[in-house]
């Protein structure tokens, strides 16, 4: 009886891996078709042994799946299509009291291990990154 049990649990995981692996193939060579296996077999298996569950909805949500949006096809002779830029203002970064202090105390660790000099003249991360190319 206990051979019987290894046996079908043996079978059942090559069975997974199979599967697993017959799924990895066809969202390389298809994606549409993965999507509707994958959407088909999720009512059936747990979610965790599908490879992508990007746009599969979930069998208890009830909600239609969102079609893949088109790929942008390079034509041949052009430029690569190219993604626009981003239109959010570059914001500046500010050291609070707390972190100029941690990397004043930093800088000196630093320096004290590597035998390099202190370089007071600059302070916060652009300091410590020309002490530490000095000392590289």
């Amino acid at each position: 009886e206990r051979k019987k049990t290894e046996n079908s649990g043996l079978l059942l995981f090559v069975l997974r891996r199979l599967r697993s692996s017959q799924l990895d193939e066809l969202l390389r060579i298809d994606r549409d078709a993965y999507i509707a296996t994958a959407t088909f077999l999720s009512s059936s298996i747990p979610r965790s042994e599908l490879p992508n569950v990007q746009d599969i909805p979930h069998p208890q949500s009830g909600a239609v799946s969102i079609p893949p949006s088109p790929v942008l096809q390079q034509k041949e002779g052009e430029p690569p299509p190219l993604v626009a830029d981003c239109t959010v203002p570059d914001t500046p970064v500010l050291e609070n009291p707390l972190e100029a202090l941690l990397l004043y105390v930093t800088r000196n660790i630093y320096a004290n291990i590597t035998g390099t000099e202190r370089r007071y003249d600059m302070k916060g991360i652009p300091g410590l990154v020309e002490e530490m190319r000095s000392y590289m």
